[in-house]
């Protein structure tokens, strides 16, 4: 994103710095000439313009899309462990996590950042339904668990990362079942 936040000059917040001084005779002949207060009025200076242009990466690294130098730190957060892959695969596995709803271009999106394609994404059995909850006011239907089958093609190596990854990804009453295609087009688990 860049510097989005505008930064002063040194000697604009050496100006700022001094007016934080006391006014009159004695203070003002304190800053003419090469005295400590001078010095120490563009010390500060410095030390502001730094932490201004630091303010504006921490704004790009407050979001997934642009993070860099704290992607550590957001995996750690969202409870993704570094693979050590592309930073661009590390940027979509923190934006990914904790999404409120699922779909297959999602799954799809997971499974071709592992170099494989997504063959089909099935729901094949869905839940008895024989009434109805109540939560306060509003009536919805029982929690039950989904179950997901997943018809993949994807290299051996990479499918435990890939499984974790979709794991992760989906939703928690989601019960994952992965079939990968064989050299013969069968697909086994």
């Amino acid at each position: 994103m860049g510097n989005m936040i505008p930064v002063a000059t040194n000697g604009e917040y050496a100006a700022a710095v001094r007016l934080l001084f006391p006014r009159g005779e004695f203070w003002d002949a304190q800053f003419e000439g090469d005295t400590d207060l001078v010095a120490y009025c563009a010390a500060k200076a410095e030390e502001l313009a730094r932490f201004k242009v630091r303010s504006s990466d921490l704004f790009d690294e407050s979001v997934p899309d642009t993070t860099t130098e704290l992607v550590d730190d957001w995996e750690r957060v969202v409870g993704i462990s570094n693979r050590g892959y592309p930073l661009s695969t590390r940027r979509d596995e923190i934006k990914n996590r904790g999404l409120g709803n699922v779909s297959w271009q999602i799954v799809q999106g997971i499974v071709e950042r592992f170099g494989g394609t997504l063959d089909d994404f099935s729901l094949p059995y869905f839940p008895a339904q024989f009434g109805h909850t109540r939560f306060g006011s509003r009536f919805s239907l029982p929690a039950a668990f989904n179950i997901v089958e997943l018809r993949i093609s994807l290299d051996v190596a990479y499918r435990p990362d890939m499984e974790e990854s979709v794991a992760q990804t989906l939703l928690g009453y989601h019960l994952i079942h992965f079939l990968y295609r064989t050299e013969t087009d069968e697909y086994v688990p």
